[in-house]
This record gives C-alpha cells, sequence and structure tokens, in this order.
C-alpha cells in the first residue's frame, strides 16, 4: 500500500510536497526534525486541502467513509482524543430519547462519567434473564448498554441483544473500546459494530494507531444527525492529524492483509501449547487476548519481574496477566515463553474484591472538596473511584463510601483511578 493512495495521508503528502512556508499552527511550523520530530512535517491543522474533522468535506470526509464500510456503519465518527470523547459523545444520543438506560455487567469508568454528565437514569442487570425480566416490566428503555468484549476477551451475544432491544424499541450501546481489530479477520469474533445502534471503538488498543485514535459507529439514518452534533459538542477545535493518519494507514493496511496478519498471530498463539510454565493459557472469545492464569499466584510480582527485563504485559488481576497480541509484537511471543519458563511466582492472597451495595445518597448535589483517604467513610463520593486497569468503578458518583470500600481504596492507592493529588473528591 502507498501511503498516497489513503485519503488523507495523500492529501497531507501532496501538502507537505507544495508547502514552502508554514504561517499556521502548530508552533513548530514543521521544521523540527530528529527524534520525537521525525513526524513533524506531517502534524498539520485545518487548512484548505487537510480538511476539517468538525466539518468533513475531503480527505477526512472519505476516511470516515472507508470506516463505515469497514465497520458496516451507516456513518462512523473519527474522534482523536480517545474512547471517552466518544463515549461521552454516544451518551449524549441517549439523552434525547425517552427514558432510561439499563445496563448489562460492567462498563470503563468513562461511562459512568457520561452517565453522570448527561444526567441518565441507570438500571443495572446482571445476566440476559434478568435483562429480559427487566425490558418485560420496563414501559420506556432508551437503550440496553454493554461492553463487548471486556479486558479478558469475553464477547456478548450482541446477535441475541440486539433482537431484545429491537423488540422493545430500544437502541443496543456497545462498548467495544478492545473490539476494533475483529473486522479485519475471519477468524476473530463478529464485528460488533453490525450489531449495534451505538459502537465504540478504540483503535489505537489493538491496531496499529497512534494513541487517542477512536470511532463512533452509528447504525439508524436518524441517529447520525444527533450522533454528529455531540461529537462536535465535545471534541477539540485543534484534532491530532497524526492520529487521523495513523487510522487512516491502518484502515488501508488492514483491509489489504489483516486476515493474512491474524490468521499469523493465532498459529503462533496456538503453538505454544496451552501452557507457558506455570502459566495456563486461559480460553477466550478473542483469541488474540493473551490471558495467562497461575493458580494462586500473585501475577503481579511475575508481571514486576518481567517488567525488570524489559517485557510488558498490559495487566494483571490478582493471579491472571493479560497480554495485547499483534501483528507487530506476536513475533515476541517466543521471548516472553522463554522468560516466563524460568520466572519466579509468588503465593498471593486470592480474594476477588466484591465490593457492597453501596447506598446512593439522598442528595447527589452539593459542592466538591477534597479529603485525605483515611478521612472518607461515611463521605458521599463526587465521582467514579476504582482499581485501573480495567477501570470499572467500586463505587460511583452520589454512592456512600462506607469503611470496607475505604480501606480497599487506601490499600491500592496507587493503583487507584478517581483520587485528586492522593486525596478523595466528596460532596459537602
Amino acid at each position: 500500500m502507498q501511503d498516497r493512495d489513503r485519503p488523507l495521508l495523500g492529501a497531507i503528502q501532496g501538502y507537505i510536497d507544495s508547502s514552502k512556508a508554514r504561517f499556521h499552527m502548530p508552533g513548530h511550523s514543521g521544521n523540527l526534525a530528529g527524534g520525537i520530530w521525525s513526524a513533524c512535517p506531517y502534524d498539520v491543522t485545518e487548512i484548505g486541502s487537510t480538511d476539517n474533522l468538525l466539518n468533513p468535506r475531503g480527505a477526512i470526509a472519505e476516511l470516515e467513509s472507508d470506516l463505515a464500510q469497514v465497520y458496516g456503519a451507516d456513518r462512523s465518527l473519527i474522534f482523536t482524543t480517545g474512547s471517552t470523547t466518544a463515549i461521552l459523545a454516544s451518551l449524549g444520543v441517549l439523552s434525547q430519547r425517552e427514558g432510561g438506560v439499563v445496563v448489562l455487567g460492567d462498563m470503563h469508568k468513562a461511562f459512568w462519567n457520561g452517565v453522570l454528565l448527561h444526567k441518565l437514569q441507570v438500571s443495572v442487570v446482571a445476566d440476559l434473564d434478568e435483562l429480559r425480566r427487566y425490558m418485560q416490566k420496563t414501559r420506556y428503555v432508551s437503550a440496553i448498554c454493554t461492553t463487548s468484549p471486556d479486558y479478558f476477551g469475553m464477547c456478548r451475544d450482541l446477535a441475541e441483544l440486539r433482537k431484545i432491544a429491537d423488540e422493545h424499541g430500544s437502541l443496543l450501546w456497545v462498548d467495544s473500546a478492545h473490539g476494533a481489530h475483529f473486522a479485519f479477520a475471519d477468524c476473530l469474533p463478529d464485528n460488533p459494530s453490525v450489531h449495534a445502534h451505538l459502537c465504540v471503538h478504540s483503535m489505537h488498543k489493538t491496531l496499529p494507531c497512534y494513541g487517542g485514535a477512536s470511532v463512533l459507529n452509528v447504525n439508524g439514518k436518524g441517529l447520525v444527525d444527533i450522533a454528529t452534533y455531540y461529537r462536535n459538542f465535545f471534541h477539540t477545535t485543534s484534532p491530532s492529524y497524526l492520529v487521523m493518519q495513523s487510522m487512516d494507514w491502518a484502515v488501508g493496511e488492514m483491509k489489504a492483509k489483516g486476515n493474512e496478519y491474524y490468521h499469523k498471530v493465532i498459529d503462533e498463539i496456538e503453538s505454544l501449547g496451552g501452557e507457558i510454565g506455570k502459566w495456563k493459557i486461559l480460553p477466550t472469545d478473542d483469541p488474540t487476548r493473551l490471558v495467562l492464569q497461575s493458580e494462586g499466584n500473585d501475577a503481579r510480582f511475575t508481571a514486576e519481574w518481567l517488567s525488570a527485563r524489559g517485557i510488558e504485559v498490559e495487566m494483571t488481576y490478582l493471579d491472571k496477566m493479560v497480554l495485547i497480541v499483534t501483528p507487530y509484537n506476536y513475533t515476541s511471543l517466543a521471548l516472553l515463553a522463554k522468560s516466563l519458563s524460568v520466572a519466579p511466582t509468588k503465593k498471593g492472597e486470592q480474594t476477588l474484591y466484591v465490593p457492597p451495595q453501596s447506598k446512593r445518597a439522598s442528595s447527589a448535589e452539593g459542592r466538591v472538596e477534597f479529603v485525605a483517604l483515611s478521612q472518607c467513610a461515611g463521605k458521599v463520593s463526587a465521582c467514579e473511584i476504582g482499581v485501573y486497569p480495567p477501570g470499572v468503578p467500586i463505587v460511583r458518583a452520589g454512592e456512600i463510601i462506607d469503611e470496607e470500600v475505604a480501606k480497599y481504596i487506601e490499600e491500592n492507592s496507587t493503583c487507584v483511578f478517581g483520587l485528586v493529588n492522593g486525596r478523595v473528591a466528596v460532596l459537602q
């Protein structure tokens, strides 16, 4: 694939070739070189030939059309500020509909921030049977919201969820941050965007894109305008052209070679034989998501040992390690296997933390103040708090922080999200 064959890459290369002097932002003016500045000439802004993300009519519009074709969407909206912004924008669509939303399973903190921002009414169900009962007894449900795949590579039955949504006149909203690559190979799970009305993909998580690359796929002609409105409402007016060009390159590369690439990735994972030393490879719906378990052992201890030797994993959770395997790192699996075969393990306390059912305060409004971890028990949280990764809150805004949750937050303060300079945001 030649870069000039891609709409945005070609347009910007043409601008670089013809440019004699830049008197526009960014302030480096395309004139720095080497190291971090190697891509400097490609870091541009909205000028005639480079199009405008918030009113695309040229190269960016072509790229969004290409994304929509790949993902089977009526419209694909690019975001360069990550899935968080795409989530906030897409939840704005739900705020325009009658009824609350029902959540199936765990959701990322960005979802809950969006719920707070848009003042959505939310109910949570644990499984499909509970969801069906809820839908039967509830008159208006704006949308069914879920995460698929999750951090451990497990997928929801989105075809069934879409059927349930259609039966009740609801939308299906999916956080598929970790499923952007599914559309590019027949050996991967179904592309989530073909089932969802609104589907968020964090392209930089699994595809060769710079950080912040995200796309909101919209299905339903009546939803495109309101989704675009909220994209324009939340997105910066200075989008990263480097991020967008990486998305352009990734789409072209994966359309041409993705199927071949991912078959090689999966073959290499399967060649490991189901275990590496003391670590068992757990089954996943996404065969590129490598989840390793050493039962009863502290995965963080072994991950830190690997890190000291230059090998980094995506996350650890109790006795599990999660690794994202891509066409650009799968050849390093042999090095991983060699290192893990001699890696030390350490017994760990394997207690799955399940926070108590938090009570919501009678009033979830008030001025925000910041208190020490040792003083947060009994106070009303002003934001979502949890351990990252995977970024699922253990206490949500408007909920009372009880003694057990406060103790857990303090014990895990080094990997907790939601703290502000080491303190807890609470309502006065």
